[in-house]
């Protein structure tokens, strides 16, 4: 039986937000630490990092996750403001990942932005779930 959008005793729906926060969260390193740290990568072996490759990969993972969990999140809770936090985080990322070195603070924003989405989007979940009724009452009531 559904009850909130969750299969009672099914699954965990709150993982792709789990990983859409650690996602987002190494962007936000990535691009927080990049800058300070840039020169020395070459010397370690490490240039790749600053390629815009890796800025590309780091879009596309945070944005399919961010799209599986927030259309899970409202199937769950209904409510669309997570949904619109990761868009526009999205959005944000997108745009400093395409504005290049100078939208190094676009996407910072853009990242903190979808934690925070993502954030809201597990509590709201979590809340769902905890309001759901216990298989064993769902059977009480089938008489």
């Amino acid at each position: 039986m559904k009850f909130c959008g969750f299969e009672t005793g099914g699954g965990d729906e709150t993982a792709f937000d789990r990983w859409g926060v650690a996602a987002s969260s190494l962007c936000l390193v990535h691009c927080t630490v990049l800058p300070a740290v840039i020169a020395a990568l070459p010397a370690i072996g490490l240039g790749w990092i600053a390629s815009r490759g890796v800025d590309v990969a780091l879009l596309v993972v945070t944005a399919v996750l961010a799209a599986v969990a927030f259309r899970r999140g409202y199937r769950c809770h209904g409510g669309a403001m997570p949904g619109s936090l990761g868009t526009g985080g999205v959005g944000l990322i997108a745009t400093g990942v395409g504005l290049g070195e100078r939208g190094s603070l676009v996407t910072i924003a853009g990242a903190a932005v979808l934690v925070v989405g993502h954030t809201v989007n597990l509590r709201r979940c979590r809340a769902c779930r905890e309001a759901a009724p216990t298989p064993k009452l769902l059977e009480g009531n089938s008489t």
